[in-house]
């Protein structure tokens, strides 16, 4: 582990020693993702990097709602031009019609088809054991891929997906859900109700079980909506071991700058990697925001809507395994004390963890999957 000697700040990718810089720069943090340093919970790395069955939730005529893994792995669908055999990780909803015959499917791309399904029944292995639907008892159908709707390629290493549908439930098939706190649900960048999470910047958090204990690399990223920019200190994502060792942080300065805190638990100093002047974040407007930590080849970067936006190679060793942790939290930061709490103010979608680094390529085709 390498121990720091003094706190260095990354300015658009060149070294300032802390003393040295602005008083702007040095004494202010906003709207933040702090990240902890210790992993109780979560999964180990082959199993994250595990390939998830999708899943199918039904909703039936009698106001029943079934999940499950399906059978089938395709859709049988007669259209009016063709008979189609769709596979069912590109469907992301099915409706029956009033007939119980025609049905409407809604692909991931945002085609959509019409036609008969040539199915009687769908079989799925449910929590409680085998089970067989028939069509005419299905009012509509979704499909729940392990990482929504995140590429095979960007669900390797992903620890937790928070898409924020009207819930805080992980979407990785890892089952990290979170514990909301005085949020409510509003419509996300583009339009859809009820599909992002709203942070009155005073008392609404969300308490996750995910923790970073033992990472030598991580993924932070997401979009956030900056409505303040408001005093110091604010975090969008808290992981802390301790008060001052072993975290990450994502933070928007009150000059509305963005800055990676990280310390890896083996000192109590951070190192920061921030944005100039230069790249600014824009309040009142949806912007996606990724931070990647790689201690194993001490490449460290914040992007802005896919662009790399600063960067740095400050050697630091992983996060820690034995620094005490306290839960992880997403809208506050870490404290005991009320007056050192910071709230952050805005919205928040799709928020991915990964337990690995990113490349630039993949932040922006994890920017490109959704927006």
């Amino acid at each position: 582990m390498t121990i720091f000697a003094r706190h260095i700040s990354f300015v658009s990718g060149k070294r300032i020693p802390i003393m040295h810089q602005p008083p702007m720069l040095r004494g202010v943090i906003l709207a933040a993702m702090t990240l902890t340093a210790a992993l109780a919970g979560t999964v180990p790395a082959e199993q994250d990097q595990r390939e998830q069955p999708l899943r199918l939730e039904l909703d039936l005529v009698d106001g029943s709602h079934i999940v499950g893994v399906p059978a089938i792995e395709s859709l049988p669908l007669q259209t009016s031009y063709a008979r189609l055999d769709i596979p069912l990780k590109a469907i992301r909803t099915i409706k029956v019609g009033a007939d119980r015959e025609t049905m409407s499917v809604e692909l991931q791309n945002g085609d959509r088809l019409k036609g008969a399904i040539d199915l009687t029944s769908i079989k799925i292995q449910a929590l409680f054991g085998k089970a067989t639907i028939g069509i005419e008892l299905i009012k509509g159908v979704r499909v729940a891929m392990a990482g929504g709707m995140l590429p095979a390629s960007l669900r390797k290493g992903l620890v937790a997906y928070y898409p924020f549908d009207g819930n805080a439930n992980d979407e990785s098939g890892n089952r990290q859900n979170c514990t909301a706190e005085n949020l409510r649900s509003v419509p996300d960048r583009n339009g859809k109700a009820d599909s992002a999470f709203a942070f009155n910047g005073r008392n609404a958090y969300l308490t996750t079980p995910v923790t970073l204990q033992g990472f030598s690399a991580f993924t932070l990223a997401g979009w956030f909506y900056t409505r303040s920019y408001e005093h110091a200190g604010k975090y969008p994502l808290c992981f802390n071991q301790s008060v001052n060792a072993g975290r990450a942080a994502l933070m928007v300065t009150r000059d509305g700058e963005l800055a990676l805190l990280v310390a890896d638990g083996e000192s109590v100093e951070l190192q920061t990697l921030a944005t100039s002047q230069r790249m600014l974040l824009p309040l009142n407007s949806w912007h996606h925001i990724a931070v990647v930590f790689d201690s194993l080849t001490d490449n460290h970067a914040i992007y802005v809507d896919g662009i790399k936006a600063a960067e740095s190679k400050v050697v630091m060793g992983a996060i820690s395994e034995t620094a005490p942790f306290h839960a992880a939290t997403i809208g506050v930061n870490y404290s005991p004390t009320a007056a050192h709490r910071r709230w952050w103010d805005g919205y928040m979608d799709d928020l991915c963890i990964y337990s690995r680094a990113l490349s630039s390529n993949e932040v922006w085709a994890l920017f490109s999957a959704d927006r």
